[in-house]
């Protein structure tokens, strides 16, 4: 492997000197930028999934699939001269620098200020998490990422860890700039791991560029209660198996583009249907259950070289009795630990989520009886919440309540994961631009993959050639899909009309017009299209029955009817009678293109679906 990583080397040096263009868009060049000052003494191996069919991209795949890039070489330390590190750092720190370490603080603005710099100073966190406000697009991010580390510098603290969670389409921080992947379960239902890594490399890069050198995924959850609505789209899929493969590909994908994934939410959040941000969800899974269901993707993660796993906020009796969140059990912290082998980073979901805090007086209480039990390191999304924390923190530990060998414990594994990432020394360079157009020509072949067929029983794909007019029936919005849906359908001779309802994303739908007059108008039409959005999760979340009215409606007038869920499979299991069923999974270009080309016959939806169980 290190021969063929040389030949590689080698090719790209010619190429820089007879068409230095080629730089410009190879996904090869633009990933061969390192990130940190420290020298390597050697390179390192290309991943696993580098072996076999797959090759190397010296020039932009014509597909966007097909080959895989080289990987950054990240200048980390290992074995004594890591250790070496660590033990110095952490000799050197006083307490107050050690408890700053524990602590993945979130911050306000958009750029450096003498207020935020003193701020780093003061508190000397081990990280910084950027938030929604924080990322504009990513080169404001790469300004203030390398403001940040040269702040940490002036203060004389260590390098920080710098994340962000970015999953895809329905979870991006960045206002505008990095490419819309689509969500997890969009790549779930292409049934290839390998487009779970490209996504993850390509992603990585485009983080890398921005300053970010620790991304808070992927989520290695296992959906199997569809009453699910916060892990939904983020999880692969169903199957703890064909999870793992892809949990295991996207660990490999952000390692090779040289950022740190972040499995979570340990031991998985995917068998509850409440939301650990609004409550303490009990998931009842036996300790059988989780270990066939909920743990296989985190152990093929970590055997991946996950360096850091996430705790979640939810209760699981059958790991630990006494009814504590993850994130506040030893007992969960041991499973990790002592049965899966786990020996990296341990981080908390966000400590302001009321899961965690439940039975405590608040955050500050909270994140105490997290470090007790074993996590290493505190999400904190406001300098608020820091300040508080920070205060009881070296309160207990001065009372005797908190073991400085505890925390000493929790700092040597946060400054393992910097000495391995190369993280020790300034200047902290950033990465190489990606290569942002083969990055969306990525996205759209994914997007193109996802979109699933479920069922045709009447065979109204593509519409049949019978049809000359259509009722078109779906959430008002500024998406590009209607126009493209009407051209495409034009050119077939197929007039259509729209009906637009309230958005359902803004609350419940209140139409009840719509709803009386639509089944009666369907009968004037040869085919009606009904577009729905999270129709079996909105039910839960507020009631709404809106949709799942509408379809249900349809279907008793006998209408030849086609449904397309937007976004979420769920949405059958509130009309389980319909004849005919798409899911796009979210609605990037490159699933509203096939959609549309699905309908009129020119390809054919060749996802498959994610979720064994969901139909009967």
């Amino acid at each position: 492997m290190r021969s063929r990583i040389v030949f590689c080397v080698e090719v790209m040096k010619n190429l820089f000197v007879v068409l230095s263009v080629l730089c410009l868009i190879s996904t090869a060049c633009s990933g061969m930028g390192g990130s940190v000052a420290t020298p390597s003494s050697s390179p390192v191996e290309p991943s696993p999934s580098q072996a076999g069919s797959i090759q190397p991209c010296l020039t932009p795949p014509s597909s966007g699939v097909g080959c895989t890039p080289i990987p950054r070489v990240v200048h980390g330390l290992s074995g004594q001269e890591a250790q070496d590190w660590i033990e110095r750092t952490l000799a050197a720190m006083t307490l107050e620098e050690k408890v700053g370490q524990l602590i993945l603080s979130g911050i306000d603005g958009t750029q450096i200020s003498d207020a935020t710099c003193e701020y780093i100073h003061q508190v000397a966190p081990g990280g910084i998490t950027f938030r929604h406000e924080n990322a504009l697009d990513p080169d404001q991010l790469r300004q203030f990422s390398a403001d940040l580390q040269t702040c940490a510098q002036a203060g004389g603290l260590p390098p920080l860890l710098t994340a962000i969670a970015h999953e895809g389409e329905y979870v991006d921080r960045f206002w505008k700039g990095t490419t819309t992947f689509p969500a997890a379960l969009a790549l779930g239902a292409t049934a290839d791991p390998e487009l779970a890594y490209r996504t993850a490399f390509a992603q990585g890069q485009e983080l890398a560029y921005s300053g970010v050198n620790m991304v808070l995924g992927p989520a290695a959850d296992v959906l199997v209660n569809f009453d699910n609505e916060v892990i939904s789209q983020r999880t692969y899929g169903g199957d703890p198996a064909m999870v793992g493969k892809f949990v295991s590909a996207a660990v490999r994908g952000y390692m090779d583009a040289g950022v740190i994934p972040v499995l979570k939410h340990f031991p998985g959040h995917g068998g509850v249907a409440g939301d650990s941000h609004r409550l303490q969800p009990v998931d009842e899974a036996s300790l059988d259950e989780l270990k066939k269901t909920y743990l296989p993707p985190f152990q093929l993660g970590f055997a991946a070289g996950a360096p850091v796993v996430m705790f979640d906020h939810l209760v699981y009796p059958a790991i630990d009795t006494d009814k504590l969140p993850a994130s506040r059990s030893s007992k969960a912290a041991q499973l990790a630990r002592q049965d899966l082998g786990f020996q990296g980073l341990i981080l908390t979901d966000s400590m302001r989520m009321l899961g965690v805090k439940e039975g405590t007086p608040g955050t500050p209480q909270a994140s105490h009886l997290a470090l007790e039990a074993g996590a290493d390191m505190l999400l904190l999304d406001t300098p608020e919440d820091v300040l508080a924390v920070r205060t009881l923190l070296l309160d207990v530990i001065g009372q005797g309540l908190l073991d400085v060998g505890r925390i000493d414990d929790a700092v040597q594994h946060i400054l393992a994961l910097k000495a391995a990432q190369g993280l020790v020394d300034y200047p902290v360079e950033a990465a190489a631009a990606p290569d942002w157009a083969a990055d969306r020509q990525l996205a759209q072949v994914i997007g193109e993959r996802a979109v699933t067929l479920y069922k045709d029983e009447a065979g109204l794909v593509p519409i049949p050639g019978n049809v000359k007019n259509v009722l078109v029936v779906g959430p008002g919005d500024e998406w590009e899909l209607y126009p493209m849906l009407e051209a495409g359908l034009k050119e077939g001779g197929i007039t259509t009309e729209f009906v637009h309802y309230p958005p359902p994303w803004d609350g419940p739908v209140q139409a009840d017009d719509l709803l009386a007059n639509l089944p009666d108008q369907a009968a004037k039409y040869d085919l009606v299209l009904v577009f729905t959005w999270q129709a079996h999760l909105n039910r839960l979340d507020n009631g709404d029955t809106w949709q799942a009215d509408l379809v249900n409606r349809l279907v008793q007038v006998g209408a030849p009817l086609v449904v397309v869920a937007i976004k979420s499979p769920t949405d059958i299991l509130e009309f389980p009678h319909i004849g005919t069923y798409l899911v796009m999974f979210g609605s990037t270009p490159g699933q509203e293109k096939v959609l549309m080309d699905a309908l009129t016959g020119q390809a054919e939806p060749i996802g498959v679906n994610p979720l064994p169980g969901l139909l009967p």
